[in-house]
């Protein structure tokens, strides 16, 4: 193919080629401009009527007036029920691609606008089905595209009906469309991000409003506190952590199992423990914390979304970081204290100090850099609930049958973090991207344990309980509601 239209004397005839990308497969002249001219003359009709105007993707049909996906009609959808006001942080030219079409809202709604969606084919209960099947695309000037961005038209729609803004419970909110370079996708997908990648997340104002639970739309955001949801006998966490609390994290609240983790017996406390017994007690712990974790798993909004297949591959990858997200955080702290107690009453023998060699040395090095890092960081209970979930939800998990299910999960509840961190904190940006930099060494730390043969398992539960389990923890904080706050 030539690369230009003109090529020394002779005029090729025809529409100009366009460049295609492996990341717009579109073939777009411009990032927010589908360009009908230069469709490729190998495609049918037929099967150019198959594509997404928006994104790319396998097109479900006309939606809205123009042919497009589910996901973009979804998002479409959401946009203007929820009269969602987006940023985007670059210059409003992000690319849309199947892949990257989560990455920027701003630039996506703003594509939806240009293609003709309609918003008055959207019917006003939000319930599904158009408003009216024969109400097809409409073409919009600069300017109205531009009002309807800046929540101006959802105004000037309230001040011709009567009501001011602060009347409609969809009032325009306002979110950030995260860029391809700032994307929680980019980063939150890799297992090994790095510091750096960190450091480019930048979100001037709260994010995009997700729905991890699959359930009602999420409450649009107004700046104003929440009214608690919950029963009273599920107001102890809240009433430890007394903060704004979104309705995103108080459902992961309730989806912690409520039957407390206990051990499985208990030894002697007036004499040392040997190896044995201490074996046979982790053996029977862990498969406790196992059951506990698939428990907790069933009771999360989202996982009727799951495959039992991802499910079970999410819990075989990610068990050792749970338990130890649960050990930084002391939770339940019944069970890590009586433990940490058990285990300092246990003197491992000079052969079991010789095999623990090197390996258990650098666990026990990162263990302390790892509990430190969090401590100093004071992470609160919901910050907590957050990370343990996006950990869970790791894309990067071997064997996953539905693996983009599974980002786009984790991707929402990036966006719960930072929401509960703009909302509660005066350095959002920078503890953000220090929650988030905690999983990566979480995840270092467990591989590392993984790698230990659990011939060592006495002496390396010995070695992180006295590094996750000081005398003096930063911040014990009760997670299920019936268990009764404590505080050392």
């Amino acid at each position: 193919m030539l690369s230009s239209y003109r090529w020394g004397p002779y005029s090729i005839p025809g529409p100009p080629p366009t460049q295609a990308s492996a990341d717009h497969p579109s073939a777009e002249q411009g990032p927010n401009s589908y360009d009908y001219s230069a469709r490729s003359p190998f495609v049918s009709p037929t099967e150019e009527m198959k594509t997404c105007l928006i994104c790319g993707d396998r097109a479900t049909g006309l939606h809205y007036g123009i042919v497009s996906c589910e996901g973009c009609k979804g998002f479409f959808k959401r946009s203007v029920c929820n009269r969602r006001v987006y940023r985007c942080l670059r210059e409003k030219n992000c690319m849309m691609s199947r892949q990257k079409r989560n990455r920027c809202q701003y630039c996506r709604l703003l594509k939806c606008l240009q293609v003709g969606m309609n918003r008055k084919a959207i019917r006003e209960d939000g319930m599904p089905g158009g408003r009216n099947k024969s109400i097809g695309p409409v073409k919009l000037t600069d300017e109205d595209i531009e009002r309807i961005m800046t929540g101006e038209e959802y105004e000037r729609e309230d001040m011709m009906s009567g009501r001011t803004t602060g009347e409609q419970t969809g009032s325009p909110t306002r979110s950030d469309g995260i860029s391809d370079q700032f994307s929680p996708t980019s980063m939150g997908s890799n297992t090994n991000f790095s510091p750096e990648a960190a450091e480019r997340f930048t979100f001037p104002g709260p994010s995009p409003g997700a729905d991890p639970g699959g359930g009602a739309p999420r409450e649009p955001f107004n700046g104003r506190p929440r009214k608690s949801r919950r029963s009273s006998s599920q107001s102890s966490l809240h009433q430890l952590a007394p903060m704004t609390m979104l309705p995103e994290i108080e459902v992961l609240i309730i989806a912690e199992p409520e039957e407390p983790l206990t051990l499985p017996f208990h030894l002697p406390s007036d004499k040392p423990a040997g190896y044995d017994e201490v074996f046979e007690l982790l053996c029977l712990l862990l498969d406790r914390m196992i059951h506990h974790q698939v428990q907790w798993v069933k009771r999360l909004p989202f996982a009727c979304k799951l495959t039992v297949q991802d499910i079970t591959a999410l819990l075989t990858s990610t068990w050792c970081e749970t338990i130890l997200l649960a050990a930084l955080h002391s939770q339940p702290p019944a069970i890590f204290s009586d433990l940490a107690a058990l285990l300092n009453n246990y003197i491992p023998s000079e052969d079991e100090l010789r095999r623990f060699g090197q390996t258990g040395l650098e666990i026990i090095d990162k263990a302390s850099a790892v509990v430190n890092k969090y401590q100093l960081l004071r992470v609160s209970v919901q910050e907590y609930l957050c990370l343990k979930v996006i950990n869970f939800l790791n894309p990067d998990a071997g064997d996953l049958v539905e693996p983009s299910v599974v980002e786009e999960l984790s991707q929402q509840h990036y966006y719960v973090l930072h929401d509960h961190v703009q909302l509660n904190n005066n350095l959002a940006n920078d503890r953000f991207r220090a929650l988030l930099l905690m999983l990566p060494d979480v995840r270092l730390l467990a591989r590392k344990i993984r790698d230990v043969s659990f011939d060592n398992a006495p002496l390396l539960f010995k070695a992180i309980m006295h590094s996750c389990c000081p005398q003096k923890p930063a911040q014990p904080l009760s997670v299920s509601p019936k268990l009764p706050a404590t505080k050392t």
